[in-house]
């Protein structure tokens, strides 16, 4: 009697009966009472293994995953999970004149197993302007790093549109979207791939405040919805197809 072997396709266990067995795939972990009867489950390989893609770039040979920038406690994180942020925004005053920085943040996603990432990566992060009764002007810068806990590696970095606003109360926000391409990097195990996200402003009379948003459940910044605040990173993972 042959060996009984399960294959995962397309994100399904698809099984095959040999004559005089038949399995079924909840039963994975139980011993068959054939005796004889050998069992063989092939594994996914690592770059498979990689759970719940968006989709799959077929030319480029890539899982495309979404994640999302957040808050919890103490910390700035990128998950593929949609919680509720610590904070919604991170804000601050511009400055006179002259562009300063308002926030500097570290969003990080650490790997428990080596990935590969390559390819055509987009970050979007939402900026926005509140109350400014002078001109104000913002934009952010995006870093791409590699972080392994005591040295910190810059792979790429991008600058987004300029946000204006002209005077007048209200709220205006914007969607920067940066793209790169990332050239093939290596992760290992407990290393960590870390966006940062520079965001620099300046006014033409007096501290205004501006800032960015980075909520995975979509919160509203400015009451009304105006401007969505997912940051969002579109991450493309080497896969075997």
């Amino acid at each position: 009697m042959g060996n009984f072997v399960f294959r995962h396709e397309g994100g399904e266990i698809k099984q095959r009966k040999e004559k005089g067995f038949s399995f079924k795939p909840r039963d994975l972990v139980t011993k068959s009472k054939k005796k004889g009867v050998k069992r063989e489950i092939i594994p996914l390989t690592r770059e498979r293994a990689i759970s719940s893609f968006s989709y799959i770039d077929v030319a480029q040979g890539k899982s495309i995953v979404p994640i999302y920038g957040g808050r919890v406690s103490g910390a700035y994180i990128l998950t593929r999970e949609k919680f509720w942020s610590n904070l919604v925004t991170t804000s601050g005053a511009t400055t006179l004149n002259a562009y300063g920085l308002i926030a500097d943040i570290d969003f990080d996603l650490n790997f428990k197993t080596s990935q590969i990432i390559e390819g055509e990566m987009v970050v979007n992060v939402p900026m926005f302007i509140v109350n400014a009764a002078e001109n104000v002007y913002v934009y952010c810068v995006v870093l791409v790093r590699k972080w392994n806990g005591t040295n910190e590696t810059d792979i790429l970095s991008e600058q987004s549109h300029v946000l204006s606003k002209l005077g007048g109360s209200g709220f205006k926000g914007e969607m920067a979207a940066v793209k790169f391409d990332m050239p093939r990097t290596k992760f290992e195990a407990n290393e960590t791939l870390r966006i940062t996200v520079m965001f620099y402003g300046k006014d033409s009379g007096g501290s205004q405040t501006a800032g960015i948003a980075h909520d995975p459940k979509n919160s509203a910044v400015d009451g009304t919805q105006s401007l969505s605040s997912n940051m969002m990173v579109l991450v493309p993972f080497v896969v075997n197809l």
